[in-house]
């Protein structure tokens, strides 16, 4: 990743590493971390991990991994959250890691359990999705925040994903056909956990590199409502420019 110069104006870079140098709305961090990690996670995750049929060891292999999340939540969310900003990046990042590790043993689960699937194929092809997928934007943002020529030459992901979205029953056809014996409304759940592992996947390794672009970039991070004892913290020596501004017009 590039460090840019402490006089760069941000307004003039290009806009996929212009958008990883603002910090997420301080109002709105508690509202996401409630909804995300206490909703999505414990309530719609743990319904389906302890659905019918109820496997012990999915339990005891996620549960690690939920507490760990849930005890970081708990403690931001009773925090000030405008000297958090940094960490909730870092924070969403690895709660999308855990949804994506959390969804491959749903689909695992789903798959062998539930729709039929025989044989280690199935799994070895999500893999393989996964690891593909993880090395795929990897090398996408680390282009992207490389570079001030412009945007990478590269599909954007946001196109890329909706393509693996809509093409979700056309491979839903070819497992079907390939691994299944059961019924087709399971493998659609199926192919559907699988996918939103992949966006999973995607939003964590964005988040992993907005937290690592901002704090090599840190007197460039635009940071929302940020309070005085909040910058202070984030930049002990120097102050922020628009403060200086707002003294010279006194």
């Amino acid at each position: 990743m590039i460090k840019l110069d402490e006089q760069t104006d941000i307004n003039t870079l290009p806009d996929d590493m212009r958008q990883h140098l603002f910090s997420m709305d301080s109002k709105g961090m508690k509202w996401l971390i409630f909804s995300f990690v206490f909703i999505v996670m414990n309530v719609a995750g743990g319904l389906l991990l302890v659905a019918d049929p109820f496997m012990n060891s999915y339990i005891v292999i996620a549960a690690p991994v939920m507490i760990i999340i849930n005890v970081w939540a708990l403690l931001l969310m009773v925090r000030n959250p405008q000297k958090t900003q940094l960490e909730v990046v870092l924070f969403t990042a690895f709660l999308f890691a855990s949804y994506a590790f959390g969804l491959l043993l749903i689909s695992h689960k789903f798959a062998y359990f539930v729709a039929g699937v025989e044989g280690i194929s199935f799994f070895v092809g999500v893999l393989i999705l996964y690891l593909g997928t993880i090395v795929y934007f990897i090398r996408y943002y680390h282009k992207t925040l490389s570079t001030l020529e412009g945007e990478v030459e590269a599909k954007e992901p946001e196109k890329w994903m909706w393509k693996i979205f809509t093409a979700g029953p056309a491979i839903g056809l070819f497992i079907y056909h390939g691994f299944l014996k059961g019924a087709f409304a399971e493998l659609i759940l199926v192919v559907l956990v699988v996918l939103f592992g992949v966006l999973s996947i995607y939003l964590s390794i964005k988040m992993f590199y907005k937290h690592a672009f901002m704090k090599l970039n840190l007197p460039l991070v635009v940071f929302v409502q940020s309070s005085k004892e909040s910058i202070i913290e984030f930049e002990d020596e120097d102050e922020y420019e628009y403060e200086d501004e707002d003294e010279d017009e006194y």
